[in-house]
């Protein structure tokens, strides 16, 4: 765990350090940045004026306006597989109250922004994490990738890392769940188990849309 939040840290301080000399491009022009992993960062150049933008769930967000963030932060996991066979064992409502309460208390505390790695295998519902951010005026962004502990679904172990990768650039460029909310930064995780055949995949995959130069042309928001 240690090692994991060391690593989204040092991520995070490349990115925030080194926004403004990524790309010299021509104005008007906007790309997203193919080797920071962590955030899908859109940089547009304007009269030699370069901003960073990062997609929440409600819109974009300049990186100046992030302020205080939380890095990892989930609204609300889930067993995927339990949800859908006993939907009767979970309180959405419920739900929804402790989340915005705890959103609350950490806007309290000076919180403006919060990453919310929850993705497939954890319960991920784009559309509970843009209400939660909108009941608590908090810029929340989301993440796609796959929740790994030591396998993934047969869907994936037949098909191709490429395929994988596909499916999370869609999460960046078109949406989350056929909605418009898009994705904000790649999660992948190790666990107990370690990086078994399956969790490298998933971490190829993650690391893939970024490094393919057929991949990383990604639309503006």
């Amino acid at each position: 765990m240690l090692c994991k939040t060391a690593y989204i840290l040092y991520n995070a301080i490349c990115i925030f350090y080194n926004r403004k000399s990524i790309y010299r491009n021509k104005p008007d022009e906007i790309k997203t940045v193919p080797n920071h992993p962590l955030f899908n960062l859109q940089v547009y150049h304007e009269r030699n004026h370069t901003m960073t933008f990062i997609n929440s769930v409600t819109g974009p967000v300049k990186a100046s306006e992030l302020g205080l963030t939380l890095i990892h932060e989930h609204m609300r996991v889930r067993s995927e597989s339990v949800y859908a066979q006993f939907p009767h064992l979970y309180d959405e409502e419920q739900e929804v109250a402790k989340a915005v309460e705890q959103v609350n208390r950490a806007k309290e505390l000076g919180v403006k922004t919060i990453c919310d790695p929850t993705v497939m295998e954890q319960g991920r519902d784009i559309r509970f994490i843009e209400r939660i951010a909108r009941e608590t005026d908090t810029q929340i962004i989301a993440a796609t990738g796959i929740y790994t502990y030591n396998y993934i679904p047969t869907h994936f172990q037949t098909r191709s890392i490429d395929y994988m990768a596909d499916l999370f650039v869609r999460d960046i460029e078109v949406g989350i769940q056929n909605t418009s909310i898009k994705a904000g930064f790649l999660k992948c995780a190790t666990d107990a188990p370690g990086v078994t055949a399956d969790v490298e995949k998933v971490m190829r995959a993650d690391y893939d849309p970024f490094t393919s130069c057929k991949r990383y042309r990604l639309k503006a928001a």
